[in-house]
């Protein structure tokens, strides 16, 4: 599914998808470039605010892990 690129929509659809994924599971974050900023954005905020995922890639697209329960 390809979300939309802007930061609210992003906030969103994290915080609606991030408590479905079990412990080891991963986040895959497409666009996450210059060219989406909202994206960026939403996605280093959520990384930040949320100690159960870590941010294992960044390049284009990002890639999370969910580490706690």
């Amino acid at each position: 599914m390809d979300g939309n690129h802007d930061h609210e929509s992003v906030v969103q659809d994290l915080a609606l998808f991030a408590p479905k994924v079990l412990p080891g599971g991963f986040i895959f974050i497409d666009d996450y470039t210059e060219a989406y900023p909202g994206v960026v954005r939403a996605t280093d905020e959520f990384v930040a605010n949320n100690s159960d995922f870590t941010l294992l890639h960044r390049a284009w697209f990002a890639i999370l892990q969910r580490v706690g329960g």
